[in-house]
């Protein structure tokens, strides 16, 4: 459940490795990595629907780990 106002965050860190194997897409990380410049995110990324359906795969993802 979504209440207004607040933030839900994960409290684990998970560690995964990143494989990145297109030239033209590790010189795109490079550039972002070396540019200050904030860039603007869409406020359009994170809904109602879409948190909700996170949470729905979150709990998904930890029943099938519980088995």
């Amino acid at each position: 459940m979504i209440q207004e106002g607040v933030v839900c965050m994960a409290t684990v860190s998970f560690d995964k490795s990143v494989v990145i194997k297109e030239p033209e897409a590790v010189n795109r990380l490079i550039d972002s990595l070396l540019n200050d410049e904030p860039r603007r995110v869409s406020e359009n990324l994170f809904t109602e629907q879409n948190a909700e359906r996170g949470e729905r795969l979150l709990i998904q993802c930890l029943s099938r780990s519980n088995a």
